[in-house]
């Protein structure tokens, strides 16, 4: 992956020189999962290194596992969160990561404790608690960029615990402070440092960058590309509110046995919904401008919805789960409270796990229809379809089982969940769709094919000192078209893939033949 070779430069440099490699111009990702795996790089040869960089992978990401069995014990069954546990533990998004130098290694089992830690605080309102909760969010964007949704999900879980009452306020202010603290930290690091070109959060150049660029410099930055990274940045923060739902409905889980007032149920739900639609749907619509200006509109638009996805699959499994043991018990005596929540959550699950493979399948139609493979798309989009078909029959039983006064209100916000998803599924494609013909240009993603766009046909050129070998890396065209000696007038490096257009090249390199490939590589390190 292009990611590894990143972040084992960034963690080789770590390891080699300490913060002073912050000035050597490895600071393209952020820093905190590098500064992790640094120490196997102090290692001897790289494969050492890499094989070191795996086995803290492995520990750290199964740490996640805790956290996750301990929430779950909070609404199921021993045996059951167990089981549970199991079967998260071999989703793609806890091991797969694991066999790669990814952030994802570190991003989700701190995403997983620092939640355990907010229930907690939920359950003990205790100082200790507030601070671990708001310290172990507060790194996540240090982990990756998306983080900063996290932000606003923590923050806004904090301010609905407060408004029912359930810890003091100091307590409240305590994890606020936690959470604003590595921010902080993490700007003054890069005041002082002086690493200006990607922005003091590290999102690419900055709103202020671009305004002074425009202003000085009218030639070198136009104001589209201004207008790109602005809403860049405001998509992360508002992409929480899916987060932030989910969330604050854990929190609801943990006190599900105290619930005892329907109007607090309602105020919940309708809270929770209007806070995921609302935000979420302005964020969707925040991602087709994005699209249009960037070089890999598949990766952004992935980004933004896959990944939250990803970190919530646990929430998924344990939510759906209680959903289905409160109709499959029907317990006796007075109605469990809270019951057509969880149906509630149940759809939207399946909801949203069916929307991304379905969104999946678009992006590969979209970029490779000449190299759909039957496992690479018709089976995800058989799972995406038994996933709309699981959620619309949850959401039919959900408007059955409730009273007549709540059968309204529950398939109207049954319809709101699945059109917002809806919204999603469609914007993305057509950004994805869009994207790919933005600027008459070839557009290039590491285990991909090239994509058969309008354009001059190009080469890809890979700096190979960025990888754990010398190993020369390039793609092969479709098929029936010929390798074509090009060039660059400007390497344009979008996270480490090298686009060259027809111009002669600017620097030294060195050819090799591969199997009838010539294939080309930097020497001047440019």
């Amino acid at each position: 992956f292009s990611d590894a070779t990143i972040y084992a430069r960034q963690a080789s440099a770590l390891a080699a020189h300490g913060w002073g490699a912050l000035r050597q111009g490895v600071q393209d990702y952020t820093l905190l999962y590098p500064l992790l795996i640094s120490p196997a790089f102090a290692l001897g040869s790289r494969a050492e290194a890499h094989h070191a960089a795996l086995a803290i992978n492995s520990v750290v990401s199964t740490s996640a596992l805790f956290p996750v069995y301990w929430i779950s014990r909070r609404v199921l069954p021993a045996g059951v969160s167990l089981a549970l546990t199991a079967a998260i533990a071999l989703l793609p998004a806890l091991f797969v990561y694991a066999l790669a130098l990814s952030a994802e290694n570190l991003f989700l089992p701190l995403f997983w404790w620092g939640t355990f830690a907010l229930l907690r605080l939920a359950e003990r309102d205790r100082a200790s608690d507030a601070l671990a909760a708001g310290l172990a969010l507060g790194l996540l964007p240090a982990v990756k960029l998306t983080g900063f949704a996290i932000l606003a999900a923590a923050a806004a879980t904090a301010l609905g615990m407060a408004a029912l009452h359930r810890v003091e306020g100091r307590r409240i202010a305590a994890f606020l402070t936690a959470l604003v603290l590595p921010q902080v930290a993490w700007v003054l690091l890069r005041v002082l440092l002086a690493a200006p070109e990607r922005g003091l959060f590290g999102f690419g150049p900055g709103v202020g960058e671009q305004l002074v660029g425009r202003i000085t410099s009218p030639e070198r930055e136009s104001w589209s590309v201004f207008l790109s990274y602005s809403l860049n940045e405001a998509s992360y923060f508002l992409a929480g509110a899916y987060v932030a739902w989910l969330a604050f409905s854990l929190y609801l889980v943990s006190q599900y046995r105290t619930w005892r007032s329907r109007s607090t149920e309602g105020f919940v739900l309708l809270w929770t919904f209007l806070c995921a639609a609302a935000l979420f749907a302005v964020t969707v619509f925040l991602l087709y401008p994005i699209a249009q200006s960037l070089t890999d509109p598949e990766q952004r638009a992935r980004s933004i919805y896959g990944r939250f996805i990803e970190v919530l699959f646990p929430a998924f499994f344990i939510l759906g789960t209680r959903g289905m043991i409160d109709f499959a018990w029907k317990e006796r005596g007075p109605r469990a409270p809270g019951r057509e929540l969880f149906l509630v959550l149940a759809t939207v699950v399946f909801t949203a796990v069916s929307f991304y493979p379905l969104t999946r399948y678009a992006v590969a139609r979209a970029f490779m229809p000449e190299s759909v493979e039957w496992l690479g798309v018709r089976v995800p989009l058989g799972l995406g379809v038994l996933g709309l078909l699981l959620a619309a029959a949850l959401g039919a039983l959900a408007v059955l089982r409730t009273g007549r006064r709540g059968r309204t209100g529950f398939a109207v916000a049954l319809a709101g969940v699945l059109a917002v998803h809806a919204l999603v599924f469609g914007v993305t494609t057509a950004a994805v769709v869009r994207g790919a013909q933005v600027r008459d240009r070839t557009l290039f993603r590491i285990g991909h094919h090239l994509a058969r766009v309008a354009g001059p046909r190009t080469a890809v050129v890979w700096d190979a000192e960025l990888g754990f070998s010398d190993q020369f890396f390039a793609y092969r065209f479709w098929s029936d078209t010929r390798w074509e000696v090009v060039s660059s007038d400007r390497l344009a490096q979008s996270r480490s893939e090298y686009v060259v257009t027809r111009r002669r090249l600017a620097h030294p390199v060195e050819m090799r033949e591969a199997n009838g490939v010539t294939l080309y590589r930097i020497i001047s390190g440019e």
